[in-house]
């Protein structure tokens, strides 16, 4: 077996990690009249955490593991919800299954389709092996390079963000990469500018709703 996925798994299934799921179905069977849903949300817990190992060592790709996890929540959610049993909590997540499944399903497949890995693509802030004190200062960086964009009433380029935070660029650029991924920031022919169409609230419902339309727009523009 890969070692690498041998070390993921361990990391997924670290003891105190698993006694916290055992305890959270523990209580819903307590007060839950249906088992078949408590043991339907352990199962589903366990081939997360299988199939996330499987992605961390690279074994698969991580669209097909969510598509796949996408029928499982779609079928599991219709015979849920066809059976006409259980209380209210289950029938919701019946519901939430139902719903939540196929589109994930869709989007995954679509985002295969179209060559897009959100996940794969997202820049390296270098932050998983990084200790305590190094991880706060990439935050700050960043941190500081969005303030400079914001304040900033023209496009600047990754050295004039250096010269004004007095922070070098290869940390400079690495940020901008990252709060261009994230939406904070726009590249532009003279440089970054700052970008709030996100921001606040209302961002983060216009945010939401591009998200979950993700799908229905990639497959109109690749027609």
């Amino acid at each position: 077996m890969n070692e690498e996925f041998v070390d993921a798994l361990r990391e997924e299934f670290r003891p105190r990690a698993v006694a916290a799921i055992l305890a959270v179905l523990v209580a819903l069977a307590v007060v839950s009249d249906d088992l078949w849903q408590v043991a339907y949300l352990g199962a589903l817990a366990a081939l997360a955490g299988v199939l996330s190992a499987a992605m961390e060592a690279e074994m698969l790709d991580r669209r097909l593991v969510w598509i796949g996890v996408g029928c499982v929540l779609g079928v599991g959610g219709t015979v849920l919800w066809l059976s006409g049993e259980g209380n209210v909590a289950g029938r919701v997540l019946a519901a939430v299954a139902l719903l939540a499944g196929p589109w994930l399903a869709l989007d995954s497949a679509v985002a295969r389709w179209t060559g897009i890995d959100a996940a794969a693509d997202r820049p390296d802030l270098g932050l998983e092996d990084a200790d305590a004190g190094e991880a706060m200062l990439t935050m700050q960086v960043t941190r500081l390079v969005h303030e400079e964009l914001r304040a900033a009433d023209h496009p600047l380029t990754v050295g004039e963000v250096a010269e004004r935070t007095d922070i070098g660029e290869r940390r400079v650029e690495t940020a901008l990469k990252f709060l261009e991924h994230d939406a904070r920031a726009t590249a532009t022919d003279a440089g970054y500018v700052h970008d709030d169409t996100y921001a606040g609230k209302r961002g983060e419902i216009r945010r939401l709703g591009r998200r979950l339309t993700r799908p229905v727009r990639l497959l109109a523009a690749a027609r």
